[in-house]
């Protein structure tokens, strides 16, 4: 779909961040989020993001597991923290139209929060 930034190229290459309270409003008011938690499936299972899917950053099928065609708009990685592995973002191809991000202060932010918690396998 056209969200009106095919000229402006692509300003958000690469990785930003979002902060937690970013990211409960864009999941309430959104579908457009594909949520990935990229830390061990024994951390995913253990409790996560609601709706998050867990696919550890080790993985050699992430970039294959995040096919184009499944990220509507955002795509938002996180792990326990603020630090997202450089090699994450070698592994996922340049979205352009879609916006990738990190979740400031990762997992830990998010529990800390008080935000609901899934806690098992998806």
């Amino acid at each position: 779909s056209d969200r009106g930034d095919a000229e402006a190229g692509c300003p958000n290459e690469g990785s930003g961040w979002i902060s937690v309270e970013e990211l409960m409003t864009l999941v309430s008011g959104t579908d457009e989020v594909v949520v990935v938690d990229v830390r061990s499936l024994q951390e995913c299972y253990s409790g996560r993001i609601p709706t998050a899917r867990c696919i550890p950053w080790e993985d050699d099928e992430l970039a294959v597991s995040l096919e184009l065609d499944d990220i509507p708009g955002w795509l938002i990685l996180y792990d326990n923290s603020t630090e997202l592995p450089e090699q994450l973002f070698e592994k996922i191809p340049p979205y352009c139209d879609r916006l990738v991000l990190g979740l400031s202060g990762g997992f830990g932010e998010w529990s800390a929060s008080g935000y609901q918690i899934e806690t098992d396998a998806p």
